[in-house]
């Protein structure tokens, strides 16, 4: 009895879900939503053949095979966003280090020329990367 006291105070007699009211269950037989009474207000957005806008191939793709890329690719566009991001950033080494330490000798021909260099190849990865994004995508839609 007193264990039953302490469970109950506790919140643990609380922990299974309510049971539905008639009007629920009859929802959920119908196909609808059982708890919050909504319904799909727009179909289009559940059109897996639908086109949707690719920001990083600027063009549009259907739906279902951005969802199988993203689904089998993950790492693929993160890749993409870090080579281009890097090489945003090592082509503005040299700007942002003269800003902050004037002191600093990245600014001679030696530190410009590899800020060059890294900007360069980050910038080369980041679209060949992309590039394979894009030829994947386009055999998933076929």
């Amino acid at each position: 009895m007193l264990s039953l006291a302490i469970l109950t105070s506790h919140g643990f007699a609380t922990l299974a879900p309510p049971r539905p009211t008639v009007v629920e269950a009859t929802r959920m037989r119908d196909g609808g939503i059982a708890r919050s009474g909504a319904t799909m207000s727009a179909p289009d957005e559940y059109d897996l053949a639908a086109p949707k806008f690719d920001l990083l191939e600027m063009r549009s793709f259907r739906r279902d095979a951005t969802l199988q890329y993203a689904v089998s690719q993950r790492s693929q566009q993160l890749r993409i966003l870090f080579f281009a991001s890097s090489a945003v950033v090592a082509a503005a080494a040299p700007w942002a280090a003269g800003a902050l330490l004037p002191d600093v000798s990245i600014l001679d021909a030696r530190g410009l020329a590899g800020c060059a260099a890294a900007s360069l190849l980050f910038g080369s990865l980041a679209a060949r990367e992309r590039g394979l994004r894009g030829k994947v995508l386009l055999r998933m839609e076929r």
